[in-house]
């Protein structure tokens, strides 16, 4: 299925949720937040929101220092 990560066309497989983006991204246990369709998903339902066709995902990874 497309979908779209941060501006970019990505190709991902059917039944692929938010926990699977976030392990991509290096923000599952923390540390960022993850949108779809410019609505924040909380993280109690990360495994529960599967992707559509079409959707677009917004990746914020939370960055230290000053």
């Amino acid at each position: 299925m497309n979908v779209t990560i941060n501006g970019q066309a990505v190709e991902k497989p059917e039944n692929t949720c938010i926990t699977d983006i976030a392990r991509e991204y290096g923000i599952e246990n923390g540390g960022g937040a993850v949108a779809v369709n410019k609505s924040v998903i909380r993280r109690s339902a990360w495994s529960e929101t599967v992707l559509k066709e079409g959707d677009q995902i917004t990746v914020i990874k939370a960055a230290y220092g000053g």
